[in-house]
C-alpha cells in the first residue's frame, strides 16, 4: 500500500498516525503531504501532527523511502522547493 499522510486529513478520516499503526507493515511507500479538510497545503502548514506521524512510522518499523507531495506553487518555485526541503528535513529528522 502507498500511504498518503495528507489524504487522511483531506478526506476527514481521522489521524494519519492511527492509520499508520493499523496498517503497519502493509505500507510499502509513504507520501508526505500536509492538508486540512478539503485543502492540500505546503508541509508544516496544515493539520498533520508530524511528530506523532513520525513516531508511528518508526513504531511500525517502516524503513522505506517517502516522497513529498506538494501543491503547485503560485510564485517563486525555487524558493518554494528550498522551503519544502528544509521543512521535510526537519520533519523526518525529528526523533
Amino acid at each position: 500500500m502507498y500511504f498518503d499522510v495528507g489524504n487522511v486529513i483531506y478526506t476527514g478520516l481521522g489521524h494519519p498516525q492511527d492509520w499508520l499503526r493499523d496498517l503497519g507493515r502493509r505500507i510499502l511507500r509513504i507520501h508526505l503531504k500536509d492538508a486540512r479538510e478539503k485543502e492540500v497545503l505546503q508541509l508544516a502548514e496544515g493539520e498533520v501532527d508530524w511528530e506523532a506521524v513520525m513516531e508511528a512510522i518508526r513504531a511500525v518499523g517502516y524503513d522505506g523511502w517517502a516522497c513529498v507531495e506538494l501543491p503547485l506553487p503560485e510564485k517563486d518555485p525555487e524558493g518554494f522547493l528550498k522551503n519544502t526541503y528544509r521543512k521535510a528535513s526537519e520533519i523526518v529528522g525529528k526523533r
